[in-house]
């Protein structure tokens, strides 16, 4: 078996998570955490959010995480 794409696991897997697994993911290793830190992951991330009826906003920080509602 093949392993999946680094890039395909994050943006089309992790970024579908909700925010709360999201920061959980970031614990995972380093590699990670600097992935969900990117523009690109959070871009993502929001795009997928967009469309749940419980829309949440997560801010990771380097140490810190907030998680926001935006209803």
């Amino acid at each position: 078996m093949s392993c999946l794409p680094f890039l395909l696991v994050m943006l089309d897997i992790i970024a579908r998570l909700p925010p709360k697994n999201d920061a959980q993911c970031k614990l995972v290793c380093k590699e990670w955490l600097d992935f969900i830190l990117e523009r690109k992951f959070v871009r993502a991330h929001c795009h997928y959010m967009r469309a749940s009826a419980d829309q949440k906003l997560l801010m990771v920080g380097w140490k810190t995480i907030e998680i926001h509602s935006l209803n």
